[in-house]
């Protein structure tokens, strides 16, 4: 059976050089990491961060630029490094200090061709026609 036992809710709004040093802060209270979100808007991204402890949770927001780097919490809370790198997969997101940076390559070996990110969605035909191209060739040669 399922409880809504929730205590508090907590928002907390920060830059980007404060996320390491609140992370910590939430780990040394006994926080765990549960997941980060990006949403990408135009020119930048907006990072979510949630932890929780008993019932409480605890949630870090902070707007980045495209192009910046981000410190990694991944030394504080290994289990982060799974979603950075795929954050960095999908949205080409830059983070510095991953504890095990898998360089675009988290879900497929070096022989598997790239999928075309997340925001490139809305690309040219042309490039999509090249993009699957190649994506036959390897596939015929492999």
């Amino acid at each position: 059976m399922l409880h809504n036992q929730t205590k508090e809710t907590n928002e907390v709004k920060i830059t980007i050089d404060k996320l390491f040093a609140e992370t910590q802060k939430l780990a040394d209270n006994g926080y765990r990491f549960i997941i980060a979100d990006v949403f990408e808007n135009e020119d930048n991204f907006e990072l979510i961060y949630e932890f929780g402890k008993d019932y409480d949770a605890t949630t870090l927001r902070l707007t980045v630029a495209k192009g910046s780097e981000i410190p990694s919490i991944s030394p504080i809370f290994f289990n982060a490094l799974l979603i950075e790198n795929e954050n960095q997969d999908l949205y080409g997101l830059k983070y510095k200090g991953l504890v095990v940076d898998f360089g675009g390559r988290l879900y497929m070996s070096q022989d598997e061709v790239e999928a075309p990110p997340q925001s490139m969605a809305g690309m040219n035909v042309s490039l999509v026609k090249k993009w699957n191209k190649k994506a036959d060739t390897a596939k015929k040669e492999g």
